[in-house]
């Protein structure tokens, strides 16, 4: 369980650094910023409250989000560097 809250805590902090190099071209683009957003806070929420399913279900819309073809789009050497950590589930250990 300890994988899976450090696994969603780095993709949001990912997901909060790919913001800062691109602007956003889109009513598409804005509307998946303030998803990504929403998504942010509430597995924040989650993690402070200790509500796995939360966390679980924020982290998978956060995926979603990445995943769309808008988001796909994003080209910055940050983001590319980073993808493969957040987007590769957690190992047990």
């Amino acid at each position: 369980m300890k994988k899976v809250i450090a696994s969603a805590v780095v993709l949001c902090l990912v997901l909060s650094g790919v913001s800062s190099g691109q602007p956003a071209k889109s009513k598409i683009f804005k509307k998946l910023m303030a998803d990504k957003l929403v998504s942010a806070q509430k597995l924040l929420e989650g993690l402070a409250v200790k509500d796995f399913v939360k966390l679980s279900d924020n982290a998978q819309e956060l995926l979603r989000i990445s995943a769309t073809e808008e988001w796909v789009a994003i080209k910055t050497p940050k983001y590319q560097a980073f993808t493969p950590s957040f987007a590769t589930p957690p190992t047990r250990s």
